[in-house]
C-alpha cells in the first residue's frame, strides 16, 4: 500500500476501528491516514469535509443510525458527493450472507469482508481493489452445482473468472471454469458463459 494513502474507516464500534487501524498498519506499514466516522451519515460528512481523494473506503455494513447501505446509496446516487462516487467501498459485515452479500453489491461495494477481520486478508483486498483486480459480482455457479458465487473475484488476461484467495496478492488462482467469462460487462453485471 502506498505511503500517504487516505483510508476513510466507518464502524460503530470504536475498538473495531482501532482493531483494523492497527492490523493494517501492522501489516502494510507505511504513512496511512485513517479517517474515522461512527456511522455512514458522518462517514459523509467526512468526505464532503476534505477534497478528493480519499483512496478507498471500509465501512461496515451493520451501524446506526445510517448503516452501511444507505451511505452506499447516497455516495453512488446523490449529486451532492459527485466528487467521491467512484471511491472504492469494501464492506465490512459480521453477517456475510447471500443477501447482504448481494444488496451490497447492488449498492456498489467493491468488496466484502466479514468480521472477524483477519488483517492480512483486508490488506490483500484493500491492494487487489486498488490495483482493479477484484470484482465484487455474483455468479452463477458454472459447475452445474446451482449455488451462487458471490464475492472478490480476479480476472485473468483471458477474461475469465477465478476466485480471490485470501492469501492471494492479486493472481488469478482457483478458476471457476473455463466456459465463465466477464464479456466485457461492466463491474456488478453478472458474466456471461462464453459460447461454446
Amino acid at each position: 500500500m502506498a505511503d500517504g494513502m487516505t483510508i476513510l474507516l466507518a464502524d460503530s464500534h470504536k475498538a473495531m476501528r482501532q482493531a483494523i487501524k492497527s492490523g493494517i498498519r501492522a501489516i502494510a506499514g507505511g504513512d496511512l491516514e485513517f479517517i474515522e466516522a461512527a456511522d455512514g451519515s458522518m462517514a459523509l460528512g467526512e468526505l464532503m469535509s476534505r477534497p478528493p481523494p480519499v483512496d478507498i473506503a471500509l465501512v461496515a455494513w451493520e451501524m446506526a443510525p445510517m448503516n452501511g447501505a444507505s451511505f452506499l446509496r447516497m455516495l453512488r446516487h446523490d449529486h451532492g458527493y459527485q466528487a467521491h462516487r467512484t471511491t472504492p467501498v469494501i464492506v465490512i459485515t459480521g453477517h456475510p450472507s447471500p443477501e447482504v452479500m448481494s444488496s451490497a453489491l447492488r449498492a456498489g461495494a467493491s468488496a466484502l469482508i466479514p468480521k472477524p477481520v483477519v488483517p492480512a486478508t483486508l490488506v490483500t483486498r484493500i491492494k487487489a481493489v486498488l490495483n482493479g483486480k477484484t470484482e465484487f459480482v455474483m455468479v452463477e455457479d458454472a459447475l452445474g452445482g446451482g449455488q451462487p458465487f458471490i464475492g472478490p473475484l480476479s480476472i485473468a488476461a483471458d477474461n475469465s473468472l477465478g476466485r480471490l484467495s485470501d492469501n492471494s496478492d492479486g493472481r488469478y488462482d482457483c478458476p471457476l471454469g473455463p466456459d465463465v467469462r466477464r464479456g466485457g460487462a461492466p463491474t456488478g453485471d453478472r458474466p456471461q458463459r462464453a459460447a461454446a
